[in-house]
Parts: structure tokens; sequence; C-alpha cells
């Protein structure tokens, strides 16, 4: 984990047109660039030298709701209850398919896409794809077990691409061994069922800590659980807005949780430990005006924002001499020798 002691807004990308009112939903990125998505129904590529490159334009105009990256090639893009697969050697869409239910939520990993759907009848499916395989006949689809509101997170455990987890409006998480599904065998589907009260705004398994999964709610309670153990143990730090002193929070990750303050202009970013505490790490003011900030992505200590503004963000992060220091010194501590008698061989145990 590093921690931050500064920062430098290095320049905002405005994806504003004549007629405004454009926000910029989603950041993510593959080892050469970043993309980010509009609820104008564009996608762009920002480059190495910051240039803005339109990769997918929506004739209809439809607010994209998700974007992943599948490999360095390809880009999947869900709006309304329309998923796009698009290459971008070409630019061009290689797949479109059409569901009678909106998607509310995506995950792609090691070749498996999933999708999370709103509710239409009794539960809310999920439908997983092999991308190694033709897209239609590699569908398979959860339903029994799953949940009765609209499935609003998905994740695939990056250790083990079998397992996945899902969160949901119902305030439950579930965890799948997506290895049951080779024969279609549907009776034994969920690992394990962790219920929050709360509905579920992300989910996801935290790897610093063994198997735990982090739930961020969307009344912004947060708190992390053990699974696939026989421990239920939970550490829950509570609504993070007045600690944080922030307005909402808007993701969290393996070492930090992440608010925002419409009223600040700012970013807060705190440390979470084992033992429920929160640790201011920094705040990045003067970002995203008063508007929601909606993502971010953290590349090589190079912060990307987007939000309500229709704006992005680039920020380096400098990461706290000080802290840098005392994980140098601690290194060289674990190297230190036990000063040497006439009588010692050479070398000495550490």
């Amino acid at each position: 984990m590093s921690k931050y002691g500064s920062y430098e807004i290095l320049s905002t990308l405005d994806f504003n047109d004549s007629t405004s009112g454009v926000y910029t939903n989603n950041i993510i990125a593959n080892l050469t660039s970043i993309f980010t998505s509009t609820s104008k129904g564009n996608v762009y590529k920002i480059d190495s030298q910051g240039n803005k490159i339109l990769v997918f334009d929506d004739i209809n105009k439809n607010n994209i709701q998700n974007i992943k990256t599948l490999d360095e090639n390809n880009i999947c893009i869900s709006y309304d209850n329309v998923i796009k697969i698009m290459d971008l050697r070409s630019n061009a869409n290689v797949i479109e398919k059409n569901f009678k239910e909106r998607v509310h939520s995506m995950d792609a990993f090691s070749n498996k896409l999933a999708l999370g759907f709103e509710l239409t009848g009794p539960d809310a499916p999920i439908r997983l794809f092999d991308m190694r395989k033709d897209f239609n006949k590699s569908q398979i689809d959860i339903i029994q077990s799953s949940h009765h509101d609209d499935i609003t997170s998905l994740y695939i455990h990056r250790g083990d691409p079998n397992i996945l987890l899902s969160g949901s409006v119902d305030g439950t998480c579930n965890l799948y061994d997506l290895s049951k599904y080779n024969d279609e065998i549907l009776d034994e589907e969920v690992l394990e069922e962790v219920i929050t009260l709360d509905s579920v705004h992300k989910c996801k398994f935290i790897n610093k800590i063994n198997k735990r999964i982090g739930i961020l709610t969307h009344t912004e309670q947060f708190g992390t659980y053990n699974v696939m153990s026989e421990s239920e143990d939970k550490i829950m730090y509570g609504d993070l807005r007045e600690p944080m002193g922030c307005k909402y929070i808007i993701d969290f990750d393996d070492d930090f949780v992440y608010g925002g303050n419409i009223d600040e202009s700012k970013m807060s970013i705190y440390s979470y430990t084992t033992k429920g505490k929160l640790k201011k790490n920094i705040d990045i003011v003067g970002i995203h005006g008063n508007e929601v900030i909606r993502d971010f992505k953290l590349v090589n200590d190079i912060m990307y924002t987007c939000g309500e503004d229709g704006k992005v963000n680039v920020i380096k992060m400098n990461i706290d001499e000080k802290d840098a220091l005392k994980k140098s010194n601690k290194m060289k501590g674990g190297l230190k020798t036990k000063k040497k008698h006439k009588s010692e061989s050479k070398y000495t145990p550490l």
C-alpha cells in the first residue's frame, strides 16, 4: 500500500458538447490507454499524450451504463438492454446482443463475461459468457437461487475465475462456483450468501485479506466479511460519510475507500484497517466542481477521475517521502547482522 503525500492535477479533459449536460460515467484501462464513457452514448480513448479519440458513438445517444476491458483489443459496452463488444483495432462492433431486461452490472476477467440484470420476474438473472467460444452458444443463465431485485454489482475472483460474487438491491451478496455449470446443473450454485440488510452498491474480493469480501451499500455503509470459511466474522466501518467528511462514497479497493464532497469539490482517500478503523490519507481538492465524481482509475500512481461535470481529470499522485523512507528502512532493518567476534565464522545467520 502506497501512502500519498501530495498530488498535482496535470490536465482536465472536457467531453461536453454544444448541448451540454454530459456526464462522464466510467473509467477503464488496458496496458496502453484509458477509456471513458459518457451519458450521450460515446466512448473515448485517452492516449498517453492526453488526446481523446472517439471509439464508439451510439446513434441513439443512450446513456452508457458500463464499460469493461475484455483484453488489449476488445472492450464491452452496455446500455439499456444492449451489450456491444468493440474491436479497438478497427473501432468496429464485432458482437451485439439484446436482452429482455436492462443490463445493470458487468464484470470481465480471464475470458469470462458476467452480466447482471434488472428484476422482471421472481428472480433477477445473471448471464455468463465464455469469450473463447461462440458468444450465443456459450451463454449460461443463473436464475435459481439468484437475487430477488436488480443485480447492481458483479466481481469475478482475480485469483480463481471460477468464483463469482454478486450483489443486489435485495440486500444480499452471493458467491457462485462457476465450475458447477458444465452440464446446466443448477441446484448447487450458491456457495455462500451474505445478508447486509441494505441495498448493495458495490461488492468485490479484497486481495490483501484472505477470504474476505468488501461490501459498500447505497446508504454508504461499508464492511468486510469472511467467506468460504467456517468463521462468520465481519468488520463493520458503518456509514463512512461523517468520519471521511464526505457526502457520498465512490468506491473502495484493497487499501483505500474513496469519498466525494460536492460542496468542497474534493475526493477524500482513507485507508482502512482490519480493526474497523479509518485513517486519512489525502484530500484531492478542486476537481469536478460541485458535481458528483462517478468513477476513477489509478494507474501507476496516476489518478483518472470522471464525473457529472462531463470532464476527466488526470492527477499525479506523489508517494509520501516519509512513508517511502520508512519502508526502505524497514527493508534494510531485515538485513542487519550482528557484530562478529574472532571465533565466529565469516557469515552469521540473520
